[in-house]
């Protein structure tokens, strides 16, 4: 109800019309504000998310950025000593090559220490004497398996001579 002048009056269906369009205009416009505030706080969280995760994909990075960064100074490292390393060897074989030229080039003699000259002859008369020592203990030897052997011989033969003297008798 409106005063008007003091005198209350009924407002119109028109002003209540008007006014709930008006009331309705407000709470959508509020609506409108809440969803779009939910929006922008959907779109906060998401990209705060994405900045999170990219954040710790340049972490990640950083980490594997310095690990290789340390692979790299170790491969250095490792390249210059083998330069180094290949420098030497390239000197050493170049000194190979001039020692091996100086060898061929160069006579090469050698000296034997001979030992005390040892007098030949008593080696060989001892020797001599050892042989004939063995040829004389192998001749016995063998002079006494003869001698063995011929009287097994003639004990057999003798045997068998009187066996057949025996058997003629028996027969005749």
């Amino acid at each position: 109800m409106l005063e008007t002048g003091g005198i209350i009056s009924r407002p119109s269906k028109t002003q209540i019309f008007a006014s709930s369009v008006d009331n309705a205009s407000i709470v959508l416009q509020t609506d409108k504000a809440c969803l779009d505030a939910d929006d922008f706080r959907v779109k906060y969280e998401t990209e705060l998310a994405m900045h999170q995760s990219v954040e710790s994909d340049i972490n990640g990075l950083r980490k594997v950025t310095d690990d290789i960064n340390i692979t790299r100074l170790q491969l250095q490292t490792e390249i210059k000593a083998l330069k180094e390393e290949l420098i030497f060897m390239k000197n050493h074989e170049e000194e190979v090559n001039g020692l091996q030229n100086q060898i061929a080039n160069s006579e090469l003699t050698v000296e034997l220490a001979a030992l005390k000259s040892q007098d030949l002859s008593k080696n060989m008369v001892v020797i001599q004497a050892q042989y004939d020592e063995l040829a004389w203990k192998s001749r016995e030897e063998l002079d006494k398996y003869w001698s063995q052997q011929i009287e097994e011989s003639t004990t057999v033969v003798t045997l068998q001579t009187a066996e057949i003297g025996a058997a003629e008798i028996i027969w005749t």
